[in-house]
């Protein structure tokens, strides 16, 4: 009994939301009607103006490209300022693989003998090891191993103080992990 009382129920609902959709006709009708207004078209897209690079021969700020042809090379910067006596880099001592980091950078992780020559072990900032002894130079400022230890390689560094070069001792320490 009650299923067939809601039934009737909904019918009645239903039957009256059925009517009435005139006036929204009539409102769609009218604005169908209306006249379009005219759009502007879009402005003609104007070419920024050309530029030409003339820097080429400069040196590139990001990577230390090519020199000037009259710019001293930064080793020759110090002898220039009057460095003539006393300790500077070698500007034609080819580049370590661990002179493109910072000395900080730079962990020693162990030590190892080959033929009684100490080595020690070096990792870099990416995970790389490298093998170091006396003379192989370490770090950004010139860093010359002068000594391999168990727990450390120690090393003098070259730093431009102006007027030339000095030395600074500085160390690599085993990592005490």
């Amino acid at each position: 009994m009650k299923s067939v009382t809601y039934t009737i129920l909904a019918t009645l609902l239903l039957a009256g939301c059925t009517g009435g959709t005139g006036d929204l006709e009539r409102y769609i009708d009218q604005i169908n009607s209306r006249a379009g207004e005219e759009i502007e078209p879009l402005p003609a897209p104007v070419d920024p103006p050309k530029l030409i690079y003339q820097a080429h021969d400069l040196r590139d700020p990001f990577t230390g490209g090519p020199l000037l042809v009259d710019e001293p090379a930064p080793e020759a910067e110090a002898e220039i300022a009057g460095a003539a006596t006393g300790p500077r880099p070698d500007p034609n001592r080819p580049k370590e693989d661990l002179e493109r980091f910072e000395l900080d950078s730079l962990e020693m992780v162990g030590t190892f003998f080959i033929d009684n020559v100490l080595y020690a072990l070096v990792e870099d900032p990416d995970g790389l090891l490298y093998r170091v002894r006396e003379d192989n130079y370490m770090g950004r400022n010139h860093g010359r191993v002068i000594a391999v230890y168990e727990d450390s390689v120690e090393l003098v560094e070259l730093l431009p103080d102006g007027e030339g070069w000095q030395e600074n001792r500085a160390e690599v320490a085993l990592d005490a992990e």
